[in-house]
């Protein structure tokens, strides 16, 4: 995807490309809150019923759907883009090596 934009630089793409990925997250946080995703994910999850047996919340799967996954989804992201920040704490220029990680 960065490469195919000839007149973007680096860091623009690498930059819109992360607001796709929020934007990914943030759709995927709305379905989870949908009723209709948490009946279709009884329906026709097969071992869906198995799982949420075995979950601690019991039988109602509200680890799978609802706020409790919303809060998962949302905690994955957070630390995706913590180690992000700490990995590029003082990167000056978009020709270090650690810029090179975020940008490649």
């Amino acid at each position: 995807l960065c490469c195919g934009c000839h007149g973007l630089r680096v860091s623009t793409s690498t930059r819109i490309l992360y607001t796709l990925l929020h934007v990914l997250a943030s759709a995927v946080c709305c379905l989870m809150m949908s009723r209709t995703v948490a009946q279709a994910i009884t329906e026709k999850v097969p071992f869906s019923v198995v799982l949420c047996q075995h979950l601690p919340g019991g039988t109602d799967c509200e680890q799978l759907v609802g706020s409790s996954a919303v809060y998962r989804v949302c905690f994955g992201t957070a630390c995706f883009h913590l180690a992000q920040a700490a990995l590029l704490l003082n990167v000056r220029s978009s020709s270090d090596r650690r810029a090179q990680l975020h940008n490649g």
